[in-house]
């Protein structure tokens, strides 16, 4: 996760793609594949709780956010992310020293984690033994 140009984004990374590939051999293009599926499941997941928890005073925050799911491979780590573009979310996010923070990225990964990590063994599972 970070915040970077006034954007508050949360990745989700899969590191260690090319040891699961010697381990697998011939099955990567599957592993890869399935690993869409499963980044587009959890973030579509993450998007959805931080939609209903982001605080809403006028709706651009909320109807800002956004995620990607269309992955990006980066050497052995495959990203997608759910963020806004909306310069003041970090300040929701992190809060200011005149404002608290009023999370709702982190809890959305938070809340979760348990969901995203079956999604990620049953979509991996079903391509081995499927």
């Amino acid at each position: 996760d970070h915040c970077a140009g006034g954007k508050a984004v949360i990745r989700i990374e899969i590191v260690g793609t090319n040891g699961l590939r010697r381990e697998l051999g011939q099955i990567p293009e599957r592993i890869l594949s399935v690993s869409r599926k499963a980044i587009e499941l959890a973030l579509g997941l993450i998007h959805r709780s931080a939609s209903a928890i982001v605080p809403v005073r006028t709706g651009r925050l909320k109807n800002s956010l956004f995620w990607n799911p269309e992955y990006e491979r980066q050497g052995n780590t495959i990203v997608g992310a759910v963020g806004t573009n909306v310069a003041y979310a970090p300040h929701v996010e992190f809060g200011t020293r005149r404002m608290h923070e009023r999370p709702f990225l982190h809890p959305a990964v938070e809340q979760n984690i348990s969901a995203i990590n079956s999604i990620f063994a049953s979509e991996i599972g079903n391509a081995l033994h499927g």
